[in-house]
């Protein structure tokens, strides 16, 4: 969300985080990172009912099957680096994703 602070500065950390190996290893096995800005009019009602998003940021795992998993850590500190090892952690259960 462009008006969220958290938001903006995660933003660019997230675009990091897409060209990471562990998410976009050339073999294609492991799983990408994107992002949808849900505070727009034509995207809020979509975001709510898909996703349930109620406040932003909002970050979920996709994982294969379409299983979704809410990220429910902090955003405080070294959040990027607590995000990643999470994200992990969700490949590695789902076989999808290795460090």
């Amino acid at each position: 969300a462009s008006t969220s602070q958290t938001c903006r500065a995660l933003a660019p950390e997230l675009a990091l985080l897409s060209h990471d190996s562990a998410f976009a290893p050339e073999d294609a096995s492991g799983y990408g990172v994107g992002w949808i800005d849900c505070t727009s009019d034509a995207s809020r009602a979509w975001c709510v009912e898909r996703f349930d998003v109620r406040a932003v940021p909002k970050i979920i795992a996709i994982l294969p099957g379409g299983g979704e998993i809410a990220y429910d850590g902090t955003f405080e500190g070294a959040y990027v680096h607590a995000i990643r090892a999470w994200a992990l952690e969700r490949g590695e259960e789902s076989g999808s994703c290795s460090s």
